[in-house]
């Protein structure tokens, strides 16, 4: 269902609204926890509002990104199941697309809304008697006039560094453009990996053309020199360093 309304910056006049509709009950574990924060974030101009389009009332709210768990999104009671939470949340994707963030991470608050998080697309896990989402979305970028590559990332666990035979944790075979002006390879799509648990370091591998360009954890300088990138939740390849002898 397409619920029939837009989004739009909030105003103060929405605050007033918003927490008349809130739930009374402010203990931790509802969003209504988060007010004074929220007001916090409205005087930034960070909160975003679903506009019905019939009441001409703010029904939903939203701010932060969907890459931290700083962030909350929040329906009516009455309008929800009527897509205004997916509208929302899809308003939230974009913006991480646009800051150019694959791994989206999120604690899932009030338990209750897990099964909204998994119909947007999220994986969910628990740990510490919380709840929390992951999910990858798809970066795809334009790319150059150039030669074409067969490009190959590998990311493992940590023992893949001294264990030659680990087994990866997911493969991904791709095509890249070469541009030889830039010495880059561009990937069509942006490869990334969530950061393993604490105390374990991600190891990623990548090859062009079958030469394999590099083998070792994502932390490293020398993985930085190819292409690996830090993202918020991990690691991302969007394109590759070119040695020229290709």
């Amino acid at each position: 269902m397409k619920p029939i309304g837009k989004i739009r910056p909030a105003t103060a006049a929405d605050m007033t609204t918003i927490e008349a509709w809130l739930p009374k009950d402010r203990s931790i574990g509802t969003l209504a926890a988060n007010w004074n924060l929220t007001m916090c974030i409205f005087h930034e101009g960070r909160v975003s509002v679903w506009e019905d389009e019939i009441s001409r009332k703010p029904v939903a709210y939203c701010w932060g990104s969907l890459n931290s768990y700083d962030s909350i999104l929040e329906v009516q009671r009455e309008y929800r199941g009527q897509g205004v939470g997916r509208a929302m949340s899809d308003f939230m994707f974009e913006s991480s697309i646009a800051d150019s963030e694959p791994l989206l991470e999120i604690q899932i608050a009030p338990e209750s809304s897990e099964p909204f998080w998994q119909a947007m697309g999220f994986e969910t896990y628990w740990t510490g008697g919380f709840c929390y989402g992951r999910r990858m979305l798809e970066l795809r970028r334009d790319v150059p006039t150039g030669v074409r590559r067969q490009v190959g990332v590998a990311f493992l666990p940590e023992q893949a560094a001294w264990m030659p035979d680990t087994r990866p944790l997911i493969v991904h075979q791709l095509e890249g453009i070469e541009v030889q002006a830039d010495n880059k390879i561009v990937l069509g799509t942006t490869v990334a990996h969530f950061d393993l648990p604490p105390g374990e370091d991600l190891v990623v591998e990548v090859t062009v053309c079958g030469q394999r360009r590099y083998r070792g954890k994502a932390k490293y300088e020398e993985a930085a020199l190819i292409g690996v990138q830090r993202c918020r939740n991990g690691f991302m390849i969007s394109e590759i360093v070119s040695n020229g002898s290709l």
